[in-house]
């Protein structure tokens, strides 16, 4: 292949790369499951809970709560309400923690697709990274989301292992298994935009903590012809972020 013929070919889908085993699917299927169950099923028990036993005993009592701070406070010495904390925080965890050996496997392809992406620009976007920048403590200090290595960290040059896990561990805890899952809000909004205001055309327009930049994506489609711009402090998100793009052709 020539280099005007390969500059302008497509770039690998890099959402496809990491592939599951029958086992490692399986076991992301429960934890959706599991997720699913602590913030929908059991956090309805867990009012009920309240309802029929927490309340009518403190307003026994004569210590009726008459805020949700007084609520917090009786429910935080609860079995039941102390259960749930622990399911629902390991459970979030768990979505995460069962994309991380599909995506070690892969990461090699990875990290060569998203080269790629900004050895060829076929979008004609742009990703700049500065080297000497210090991730926030806010960020640092701490799993955002509680996802294993927060969005920042980095173990090889060109590292996007973070954005894979972000993007394909958020299908995990949503249940969404489609690699054209992203942008979904940004989906809907793009197009009530243009169906409302049918007349407004933004010239630019900037996503901060675009993360991998899926919520810029909608917009760009809906509105050919802006200027789409988006900022993150995880680096390897901006990598991962730049060859979707650069998959689906839309300039970032």
């Amino acid at each position: 292949m020539v280099a005007t013929d390969r500059k302008n070919s497509v770039i690998e889908n890099i959402e496809a790369i990491p592939q599951t085993t029958h086992d490692e699917h399986a076991r992301q299927r429960f934890c959706s499951t599991l997720r699913r169950h602590a913030i929908q099923d059991f956090a309805a028990s867990l009012e009920d809970h309240y309802r029929t036993s927490v309340e009518p005993r403190l307003t026994a009592e004569g210590a009726a709560p008459q805020t949700w701070r007084d609520i917090d406070a009786a429910m935080r010495h609860e079995d039941a309400y102390q259960f749930y904390s622990t399911l629902r925080y390991n459970a979030q965890e768990m979505c995460f923690l069962s994309v991380q050996d599909p995506v070690e496997r892969s990461l090699p392809d990875l990290i060569r697709v998203a080269r790629d992406a900004v050895e060829r620009n076929p979008a004609g976007g742009s990703l700049r990274i500065d080297p000497d920048f210090q991730v926030p403590e806010y960020v640092s200090k701490m799993d955002v989301h509680l996802t294993p290595g927060c969005f920042h960290s980095e173990y090889t040059e060109d590292d996007v292992a973070q954005g894979a896990v972000v993007s394909l561990g958020a299908r995990v805890f949503t249940a969404q298994q489609s690699h054209r899952s992203w942008g979904g809000v940004a989906r809907v909004l793009s197009r009530w935009i243009k169906s409302a205001y049918p007349d407004v055309q933004p010239a630019r327009m900037l996503d901060l903590g675009t993360s991998s930049g899926k919520n810029l994506l909608p917009y760009v489609e809906a509105f050919p012809g802006v200027e789409a711009h988006g900022i993150d402090v995880g680096a390897p998100l901006l990598r991962y972020g730049y060859a979707i793009a650069s998959h689906e052709g839309i300039p970032i």
